[in-house]
Formats: structure tokens, C-alpha cells, sequence
């Protein structure tokens, strides 16, 4: 009788456990709470490299010229590397909005750019406009290139350093990328989790099929392998 009593001690010991230490997922499409944070393995192939980055929401913000009541302030870091900027975004029943930079302390605001639509159907693209970095006011020079972002996957399994995610994919392609060679960008993103996964594709083409990309044509990978969520 004590050894069964025991026994049920400690399995729901482990249940408690397990219900505390068990990963967080937001219920934000892509969750922006402040400390949120997510570390990524980050491979390049030609030369072969690898790096471990940090991306973090470091303050969230409120003033009359945000075109929302709070904007969460995303920034980077490596080894001995520190980001000076940081990326503004918000999330809302649409999606994951970029809107504008910060560097060190002061912010420069853009027009939103609905970046991540969600939710989404296959096939669907919308344009997307991309700023300019800069150190003095208002922090941004301009827009550097207009994408066009397409949602080309859903419920897409992709294995992490963490975990199995469903994601939706994201797709879109920076002309003339590198050595004449386009970038085709392939984003996994998991709903309440964020960004597991990160793809670049370099090609002769400007269309590049997501089911029928090629090994050889792998310049950069990205994949999830560790994040807190409060």
C-alpha cells in the first residue's frame, strides 16, 4: 500500500513538472511579450560556416506615433556581437507588421508592412516594402527593394533542435542576391512560437518551386534550437 502511494507521489510530482518546465506557446500568432526570446543554429554552405544567434524582445514601447497602443522592440545578438538596430513589429488579427528601427535608443517609425500574413492560404502574396537602416532621423532612408511575400505551404512539418513544428511557409526572392544569383527565401513559422526555420535557395531563376528546391542550390540555413516564451 505505501509503495503504491508512493508511486502515485511521484508521478504526479512529474505531472507538475512537467505542466511548469513544459515550452510556452502564446496565443499571438507571432508571440511578442517582452523577454521572449529565441536561440537559432545558423549554417552557411559556401564557405562552410556556423554561428548560434539570440533574438530577443528587449522593451516594448507606447507613444501617439505608433500605429498601434504597443510595438515590441526585436533585436539580435551573437558571440562578442551585439546588434546596434532592433526591428519594431507588432502582431495583430492579420499577421507580423514591421514598422520601422531602433538604434540604441531612439526609434524611427514607418508605415506598417504586413510581413507574416496569418491566417493565410496557399497561393495568397501581398508586396511587401523594405526600408533602409539608418544612425541618424528618422532612423530609416527610404525603401531599399518591394518584395513579394507568398504564403507556399501550410501545416508544413519541420523538425527542429527543439521539437516537431507544423508551419506555415513564407516565400520571397531578393533579385541579383549574390554573384547574379537570386535568393529565394523559405520562412517556417509555427503559430504561438514564431520563426522555427529559415531557408535561402540561390538560383539563375526568379521563380524557384518550393517543392522542387535542391540541395545543391542550399546557401544558408536557419533552425530553431532553443526559446523562452512568457
Amino acid at each position: 500500500m505505501k509503495r503504491s502511494i508512493k508511486i502515485i507521489v511521484l508521478f504526479l510530482t512529474l505531472l507538475l513538472l512537467y505542466a511548469c518546465f513544459k515550452p510556452q506557446v502564446s496565443e499571438q500568432f507571432y508571440p511578442t511579450q517582452l523577454n521572449n526570446n529565441w536561440e537559432y543554429e545558423r549554417k552557411t554552405y559556401y564557405p562552410f560556416s556556423v554561428d548560434t544567434i539570440i533574438v530577443s524582445i528587449n522593451k516594448i514601447i507606447s507613444n501617439d506615433s505608433l500605429p498601434t497602443s504597443e510595438v515590441a522592440v526585436q533585436g539580435w545578438r551573437k558571440e562578442n556581437y551585439t546588434s546596434k538596430y532592433s526591428t519594431l513589429l507588432f502582431s495583430n488579427e492579420n499577421g507580423l507588421n514591421y514598422t520601422g528601427f531602433s538604434y540604441y535608443d531612439s526609434i524611427g517609425i514607418h508605415e506598417p508592412q504586413l510581413v507574416y500574413k496569418f491566417p493565410v492560404e496557399i497561393g495568397e502574396s501581398w508586396v511587401v516594402k523594405e526600408y533602409n537602416l539608418s544612425k541618424s532621423p528618422p532612423y530609416y532612408s527610404g525603401i531599399s527593394e518591394r518584395y513579394k511575400y507568398s504564403c507556399v505551404a501550410t501545416d508544413e512539418i519541420f523538425v527542429s533542435g527543439v521539437d516537431t513544428f507544423l508551419t506555415t511557409v513564407y516565400h520571397h526572392c531578393s533579385l541579383w542576391a549574390g554573384h547574379m544569383f537570386h535568393a529565394h527565401y523559405f520562412e517556417y513559422l509555427s503559430y504561438g512560437i514564431g520563426n522555427i526555420g529559415t531557408e535561402i535557395y540561390y538560383s539563375e531563376d526568379t521563380t524557384y518551386t518550393y517543392s522542387e528546391r535542391k540541395n545543391e542550390d542550399l546557401h544558408f540555413s536557419e533552425r530553431l534550437i532553443d526559446y523562452c516564451l512568457y
